[in-house]
């Protein structure tokens, strides 16, 4: 499946919602003010399991554990909540694929690279479905959240 803004389907999103309970918010700020920090605020809120990665990371943002690098979490990711200007979801996508051979999951359920609003990359898209993910961008987790769950 691939989503893409009005594409997506509220049944898909709501798949997702509900089956993907942990988190990677890749570009999670320590600072308040951000919509990263606000949006991971309420998923944890509503009992997500999250795990921040930025560089130059404290070692907990929100109480939760935050990582330089994404090669630093152990934990078996369901979503990937993408935090990043566009030019760099190719990179991020490439350190998914580069994460995701060395935690396969050949029988659970798709994980999905999540682009927030206002942000998407056909190209970085593409890649991400030829990993196996299942794409949704240019939407806000939290607002879909909040009107589906």
């Amino acid at each position: 499946m691939t989503a893409h803004g009005p594409e997506v389907t509220d049944r898909e999103l709501t798949d997702i919602l509900s089956r993907g309970k942990r988190i990677c918010v890749m570009g999670l700020s320590p600072v308040p003010a951000r919509p990263s920090y606000g949006v991971t605020r309420y998923m944890i809120s509503h009992g997500y399991e999250i795990y921040g990665v930025r560089p130059a990371s404290p070692p907990e943002i929100l109480g939760r554990p935050a990582f330089e690098s994404l090669a630093q979490v152990e934990a078996d990711i369901d979503i990937f909540d993408i935090f990043r200007n566009a030019d760099a979801v190719p990179e991020v996508v490439e350190e998914i694929g580069m994460w995701m051979q060395k935690h396969p999951r050949p029988n659970g359920p798709k994980r999905v690279l999540w682009l927030q609003e206002g942000v998407g990359h056909a190209i970085a898209e593409k890649r991400a479905r030829e990993l196996g993910l299942e794409v949704v961008s240019d939407l806000c987790i939290l607002k879909e959240h909040a009107r589906l769950i």
